[in-house]
């Protein structure tokens, strides 16, 4: 009998064990759960606190902003000049028509500013390859200044001009040849053009170049037909394609953006000892020609026995460029080289 009692006494801790396992780390996850809805409660409690330090501060400059209006937008090119124009419009928070008189500066320089239609407006060039920051307006009424600082900062090279990126998607094959390597490149060509505001494209080209000289050039199809085409070679080898394509006969202007494809289908023969590089050239309204590198996946190197040259390629991969990596204008003149942006 008092074995019994024992054994119940024993299996009567045992639960009571147990339960009371339960219950700590019941308690331990309402704990971390408590603790977790309190960091909560204090993150949103700091970010109210953020917020309405930022409503006043955004309030304060408001408040201390001289105008309702100000902005700036990009013109005409000069092509001879390598300028572009730079329409600044402001409109003051208080004026006379008349007697106030406006001042743009930029850069130290000054330009003054017309009024029209309630408005006040400057038309100054800056140079296409020189970025524009320091910029500020003076209003004078009757011998009274005011001066308002304008957070503007233009980079005409990446706003005025295009930015064309170019990429090669796909497998490349390539073995050794009689007379030297023979490469097929990756077949899908992306063609990626942005520019602030609208744009035209005349032409796109694939630049073929064998040891530093040109040895071919192949039109890119920009009409609907042609990336329809392209399209659906690219679709048959399973390729995703990016939409919408665009055609040059669906508009002649783009706004901000543009893309086209290629498909490449070619046998290269690179002779021993030869560095074979891919380039895309695009020619937008005004005649310059951007020449944009295709990357790794646009070359190929061979060594001296006709074998891949792996320690030439695995160089050119750490190499870092940037499209466009040369401008030209229309008569064929280098005007920026990103190698050498002193060039400009």
């Amino acid at each position: 009998m008092k074995k019994n009692l024992s054994r119940l006494a024993v299996g009567a801790a045992c639960v009571l064990a147990v339960f009371g396992l339960f219950k700590t780390a019941s308690l331990k996850q309402e704990i971390s759960r408590l603790q977790s809805d309190l960091n909560n409660q204090i993150r949103a409690l700091n970010n109210s606190i953020d917020a309405i330090y930022d409503n006043v501060d955004a309030m304060l400059e408001e408040q201390n902003n001289l105008f309702s209006v100000s902005n700036w937008a990009y013109g005409d090119i000069d092509v001879e000049a390598k300028t572009t124009e730079v329409v600044c419009t402001i409109v003051p928070k208080a004026y006379t028509p008349g007697v106030t008189q406006a001042v743009m500066v930029c850069g130290g320089q000054e330009y003054p500013m017309s009024y029209a239609d309630n408005r006040y407006t400057a038309t100054l060039s800056l140079p296409l390859f020189e970025p524009a920051g320091d910029w500020q307006v003076r209003l004078a009424d009757n011998g009274s200044l005011r001066t308002q600082r304008l957070d503007w900062f233009l980079d005409p090279k990446s706003e005025a001009l295009l930015c064309p990126q170019v990429s090669i998607q796909g497998t490349s094959t390539g073995r050794q040849g009689e007379k030297g390597y023979d490469w097929t490149p990756a077949p899908m060509v992306v063609i990626d053009i942005e520019k602030k505001g609208a744009f035209q494209v005349r032409s796109v080209e694939l630049v073929e170049v064998l040891d530093g000289q040109e040895i071919g050039r192949i039109p890119v199809d920009l009409t609907e037909e042609g990336q329809k085409a392209y399209a659906e070679a690219l679709s048959k080898q399973s390729f995703a394609i990016p939409e919408p394509v665009s055609t040059v006969s669906a508009s002649p202007d783009y706004q901000g953006h543009a893309n086209f494809l290629y498909c490449l289908d070619k046998l290269y023969l690179i002779p021993r000892g030869s560095l074979l590089e891919l380039f895309v050239d695009v020619v937008d309204q005004n005649g310059f020609r951007y020449r944009c590198s295709t990357g790794f996946s646009g070359c190929m190197a061979v060594t001296l026995e006709g074998e891949r040259d792996d320690v030439r390629m695995k160089e050119i991969e750490l190499d870092f460029y940037e499209n466009p990596i040369l401008i030209f204008d229309k008569d064929g003149s280098v005007i920026y080289d990103a190698s050498e942006p002193s060039l400009s």
